[in-house]
C-alpha cells in the first residue's frame, strides 16, 4: 500500500512538473542555452540584436547554395564576432534549430518529442527555414563520396578530442594518398602510419593472447579444485 501511495506521489509530481514546464515554454521560458542570435533576460529567451544579423546571414547564404564548410571558412576568415573556431558543425545546428523559426522542439532525441509553436520572436521567416530544410535535403542527395577513407569518423584529435576530417591527394598515375587531420589544432596523419600503428596493436594483441592461453590459463587453473572454462 504504501509503495503505492509513493508511486501515486511520485507520478502526480512528474505530472505536475510536465504542466508547469509546458507553461514557463509557451512562455518564452526554454529549458536551454540561449543560442546565437538570443540571450536570456528574467530567464525568457528574447533577440540579442546584438548576434541576430549573424544567425540571419547564415541562413542566407546557406539558401543561396553555399555549404556549411563554406560559410565557417568565410566567417573564420574574416573572424566573425572576433572568432576563428568556426566549424561546420556549429553552422549546421543553427540551420536545423527550430528556436530561429520562433519554434521549440522539448526532448528532441527522445522517440516522442513535444513540439512547441511561435514560444519565442523569430529571427527568420518560417518559409526561410522550410526552404533551407529543402536545401539541407538535396545537398544530402546530391553529395557522393568517390573515395574510401578507412578511418573516418573513427579518430580523434589527441589534444582537443575533436573528431578528424578526411582529405585526400592524388599523385599524376591517379594513386590517392589519405589524410586525416583538424585544422584547428594543426593535427595530420597519413592514413599509412596509422595503419602501421593499428596493425602493430593487433600483433602486439595477438601475440598476448597466445601467451595468457599457453602460460597463464594452465597456472591459474592449478588454485581452482573445480576449474571453469
Amino acid at each position: 500500500m504504501i509503495s503505492r501511495l509513493l508511486m501515486s506521489v511520485s507520478q502526480n509530481e512528474i505530472e505536475r512538473t510536465k504542466i508547469g514546464m509546458t507553461g514557463a515554454i509557451k512562455q518564452g521560458h526554454i529549458p536551454h542555452k540561449a543560442p546565437l542570435g538570443y540571450k536570456r533576460d528574467n530567464k525568457k529567451l528574447v533577440i540579442d540584436y546584438s548576434t541576430k544579423d549573424v544567425v540571419i546571414r547564415i541562413f542566407t547564404l546557406y539558401s543561396e547554395g553555399y555549404s556549411y564548410k563554406k560559410i565557417s571558412n568565410i566567417f573564420n576568415n574574416e573572424k566573425v564576432l572576433g572568432r576563428n573556431n568556426w566549424r561546420d558543425t556549429t553552422i549546421l545546428a543553427i540551420i536545423e534549430n527550430e528556436i530561429y523559426k520562433g519554434d521549440f522542439v522539448h526532448g528532441k532525441r527522445t522517440k516522442h518529442p513535444t513540439y512547441y509553436e511561435n514560444v519565442v520572436e523569430p529571427i527568420i521567416s518560417k518559409e526561410l527555414w522550410e526552404d533551407c530544410q529543402v536545401q539541407k535535403r538535396k545537398n544530402s542527395k546530391s553529395y557522393k563520396r568517390t573515395l574510401t577513407y578507412l578511418y573516418l569518423q573513427k579518430l580523434k584529435c589527441p589534444k582537443c578530442n575533436r573528431i578528424l576530417g578526411g582529405k585526400a591527394t592524388t599523385t599524376k598515375n591517379n594513386k590517392p594518398y589519405f589524410y586525416y587531420y583538424y585544422n584547428d589544432c594543426k593535427i595530420e596523419f597519413r592514413e599509412n602510419v596509422i595503419t602501421e600503428y593499428f596493425n602493430q596493436f593487433i600483433n602486439e594483441l595477438v601475440e598476448y593472447d597466445s601467451v595468457v592461453n599457453q602460460f597463464l590459463l594452465p597456472m591459474i587453473r592449478q588454485k581452482f579444485d573445480e576449474p571453469k572454462e
